[in-house]
């Protein structure tokens, strides 16, 4: 049978047990916040994980110092800091840029992905020349037309009329479309074919785009200086 002095000892050392757990426990504690910190400063402060390189990739006109001005990535940023999103708005700013994507690779760079518009058609406009992609937008100026785009005669800013051109011309069979010297415009509604013979189409709008294109091709058939196919199911030359 355990004497009081027994019993003593026993709650004594279970008491240090109880102490060495809690230190063990507020220990362990201590050090994750410790690394947890140390991590974070690492990530967010220190030099050894800042940006060191801005690789820029998918170019093929546009330059790399422009991207790079335009991202406004500084060398020495910690890399964590850096808004991959801010970054690619900034760059999606450049009017030769169609699309644009942004990634940290670890340690110390930036990667910035460009899709570059690619010139589709050539919009004249106050005896400059503004290349344009597909969609209409206008992101170049050139001193003269480029052989082998289509030329529109129409304010480069207004991006849905030279996108509605381009549409027009390319709903045109290619007999039909290797008789067009140029389109002119002012609205979405009045696009005009100007053809090589000095003859002129008025195209209108590009609803009903391809069946205009196939009264077009019965129409040309016949001599005339002016086809009207913006009402399609009623066509007039003249």
């Amino acid at each position: 049978m355990r004497s009081g002095a027994d019993f003593k000892a026993l709650a004594a050392a279970r008491r240090r047990a109880k102490a060495r757990r809690r230190f063990g426990i507020a220990f362990s504690f201590t050090l994750v916040l410790a690394l947890a910190a140390s991590a974070f400063w690492a990530v967010w402060y220190s030099t050894a994980l800042a940006v060191v390189n801005v690789k820029v990739v998918g170019l093929e006109s546009l330059g790399e110092d422009a991207v790079r001005t335009a991202a406004k990535v500084q060398v020495g940023t910690p890399l964590a800091a850096v808004s991959v999103n801010d970054v690619a708005a900034q760059v999606a700013g450049l009017p030769a840029v169609a699309e644009v994507s942004v990634v940290r690779l670890w340690p110390s760079t930036v990667e910035i992905s460009v899709r570059e518009r690619k010139p589709r058609l050539v919009a004249k406009w106050a005896g400059s020349y503004f290349l344009a992609d597909e969609s209409g937008v206008a992101f170049q100026v050139v001193e003269s037309q480029p052989k082998g785009l289509l030329l529109v005669d129409a304010n480069p800013a207004k991006a849905q009329l030279l996108a509605d051109a381009y549409s027009a011309y390319g709903a045109l069979s290619a007999e039909t479309a290797e008789k067009v010297d140029y389109i002119w415009a002012t609205t979405v509604d009045d696009i005009t074919l100007k053809l090589k013979s000095g003859d002129q189409v008025v195209f209108g709008s590009v609803d009903q785009k391809e069946l205009k294109s196939q009264v077009l091709d019965v129409l040309l058939k016949q001599p005339a200086k002016s086809y009207d196919i913006s009402a399609p199911a009623f066509p007039t030359i003249r």
